[in-house]
């Protein structure tokens, strides 16, 4: 009995000790993280002690407690749009830290083709826009993002379909026989400009806008855009930067504790300007001073409300991140769903992306990863820039008189129309027109510091699309001019680019006053679009209102159709294939006087077969007046600087 009175003694005597020498490893830090201007706290700061994995964030009023190893001596602390601070740790373990805004400081960090630059270091015209920036408010393309915030830059919505592809114009138009759309780089990986989602022309409906290329980016994840305007800044990108460069990164995990962001938005679109056309008893009364023959049916309707309503969307977003010095990681999820202001259209999306970017051999080597999945599907109206008045049911509602009913008591659309024209409502019922695209876009790099100045990098993208697209219009529509009997299109199509990126990064501070920033590069970039589509009319169902079965659709019985009016077409577009040297030169003397020098050679398939290659190069020069002597008086300019 003394001998386990004695052992129990023995343990509690060890476990005090040992809890002792726990107790002694460890200590608290506590601080306070203020704004230098005004001294206001700076909530949700990121608190990591160095050469450790123990993090947290400042609270409401910008304080913070820590509890870390007892031979830890500095903390980094860090913000969105403050610069990166290391603090020692006093022997009180209290730290005070005041941060400094870069958000307007010209020593802010822009992206540029293939690497970065100083603002205030920048020869080109290059306009850089953070997430804390964006346009707010519910949005299905990243490009809405800019609307309205870079100069010379124009953002246009060609189309009020949810999804429909913008058009983008930097410096307005620039080309008399391509396209004017600029580049889209995301992380790096330049995008083909086109999307998987198949065109459609049926008979009488002309051609429906083209999706947008960058609907399965996560706008939530976007970190910044950075557009390349002029030829300087564009030049590193060769052929395809002709109508200029938007570069689109995305956030990445930070240094810290694990951290959720959650964002529910919702809203309501309508209607912000109508045409204005006669009211039904503006066109009574146009029909008694002009002594018209008497088309007065009695009604009073506005047919174009009758075919638009309110719309609602909705858009749901997760995140996730975290991580220490050596491994980060962000998981974010998207969940969108837009209503059309046009009866039976809409845009559902869901997009999940993973990024992960880690650090060995003593920040030697990194390794970065990024991927992002997405799944989106439409619903699109007869609604075409080239269908005419038959096959549009806007022009359709709006020259539809309006004092004949659309549809009657019995709920059967009015097809008895003495003009012959087509009921608006009528051709909105019997079109259905659906797609559904997946997308998975994906890139790895791999880093590797030579010495101190000198890094290598290699990049491999791919982008892979498929899409699939369901189009019939009803064999008991009247008064339209396309197939009798019905059709239906069944369409499918392929899309697969891949990148490959090998460069060399030269940063290095000769002396006192001068310094050289040197890019060498080499790319190959390969692009395909292949497809094929189904075509079957003079269908014997659905002939006449009322014999329609419900949920019965012509392109899920494509079989069903007049087999002499059947047919099938395939295309393959011929792939592209673009190899391309690059290299690009800086020079900064005393932060006045800069000087870039860049040269891109593209050889592609393309170009003819004795002349595969060509040359794009651009030089540029600036002069930071505002850094010269006899300005450092100067109270009116913030920065003035003189380009060429």
């Amino acid at each position: 009995m003394l001998a386990k009175k004695l052992s129990g003694v023995t343990l509690s005597v060890i476990s005090l000790f040992l809890s002792l020498a726990v107790a002694a490893q460890t200590k608290t830090i506590t601080g306070k993280v203020t704004d230098s201007k005004d001294g206001t706290p700076v909530v949700g700061a990121s608190v990591v002690a160095k050469g450790s994995k123990s993090g947290t964030s400042t609270n409401s009023e910008g304080n913070f407690t820590l509890s870390v190893g007892s031979d830890v001596s500095s903390v980094t602390i860090t913000s969105v749009g403050y610069g990166k601070m290391e603090v020692p740790v006093g022997p009180d373990g209290k730290v005070t830290v005041t941060l400094e805004s870069i958000n307007q400081d010209l020593n802010a960090v822009v992206v540029v083709g293939y690497g970065t630059a100083r603002k205030k270091d920048l020869t080109g015209a290059v306009a850089s826009i953070q997430a804390k920036d964006f346009n707010k408010g519910p949005t299905s393309n990243p490009d809405q993002l800019l609307q309205g915030k870079v100069a010379g830059l124009q953002v246009i919505n060609s189309s009020g379909q949810p999804g429909a592809a913008t058009i983008v114009k930097i410096r307005g138009s620039n080309s008399i026989r391509s396209g004017n759309t600029p580049l889209y780089v995301i992380d790096g990986i330049p995008l083909d400009g086109r999307s998987a989602r198949p065109g459609l022309n049926n008979s009488g409906l002309g051609n429906t806008p083209d999706a947008n290329p960058l609907l399965y980016i996560n706008p939530n994840d976007i970190a910044s855009i950075d557009v390349l305007k002029d030829a300087s800044a564009s030049a590193i990108y060769g052929s395809r930067g002709a109508n200029g460069v938007i570069l689109v990164t995305t956030k990445k995990g930070q240094s810290g504790p694990a951290k959720i962001e959650v964002s529910a938005v919702s809203g309501v679109a309508g209607v912000m300007r109508k045409i204005d056309v006669l009211s039904a008893n503006e066109y009574r009364s146009a029909l008694t001073a002009y002594n018209a023959p008497k088309s007065d049916s009695g009604a009073s309707i506005d047919p174009f409300k009758e075919i638009t309503h309110s719309a609602v969307t909705q858009n749901y977003s997760v995140a996730f991140s975290g991580g220490g010095e050596n491994g980060k990681y962000r998981a974010s999820f998207l969940y969108a769903d837009q209503e059309g202001i046009v009866r039976k259209t809409g845009l559902r999306k869901y997009v999940a992306n993973f990024n992960a970017q880690h650090r060995f051999l003593n920040n030697k080597l990194s390794l970065d990863f990024n991927l992002t999945a997405a799944n989106t599907s439409e619903k699109l109206a007869p609604i075409s820039n080239d269908a005419g008045s038959t096959g549009n049911i806007i022009s359709l509602a709006l020259i539809w008189n309006p004092t004949l009913l659309l549809q009657r008591a019995n709920g059967l659309y009015n097809q008895v129309n003495p003009s012959g024209q087509t009921n608006p409502l009528a051709l909105s019922e019997a079109f259905n027109d659906i797609t559904n695209q997946t997308v998975l876009l994906t890139n790895i790099s791999a880093g590797y510091k030579i010495t101190s100045d000198l890094e290598y990098r290699l990049l491999l993208g791919l982008n892979y699309e498929t899409g699939q697209r369901k189009e019939e219009l009803m064999g008991w529509l009247a008064g339209f001019s396309g197939p009798t009997g019905g059709a239906a299109n069944i369409s499918n199509s392929k899309l697969f680019s891949q990148t490959v990126t090998h460069t060399l990064n030269y940063n290095k501070k000769i002396n006192e006053n001068l310094s050289l920033s040197a890019l060498a590069g080499y790319e190959f970039w390969k692009t395909a679009l292949e497809g094929n589509t189904t075509f079957a009319s003079k269908f014997n169902l659905n002939q006449t209102q009322f014999t329609v079965l419900p949920n019965y659709h012509y392109y899920d019985n494509i079989q069903a159709g007049d087999q002499a009016n059947l047919r099938s077409a395939s295309f393959k577009d011929p792939s592209v294939e673009l190899q391309s040297y690059f290299a690009r030169a800086s020079l900064n003397y005393q932060d006045k006087y800069l000087l870039t020098a860049t040269v891109r050679t593209d050889g592609s398939s393309k170009f003819g077969k004795n002349n595969k290659y060509a040359t794009f190069p651009s030089i540029a020069a600036a002069w930071n007046i505002t850094n010269e002597d006899f300005m450092k008086k100067n109270t009116l300019f913030d920065a003035l600087k003189l380009r060429v």
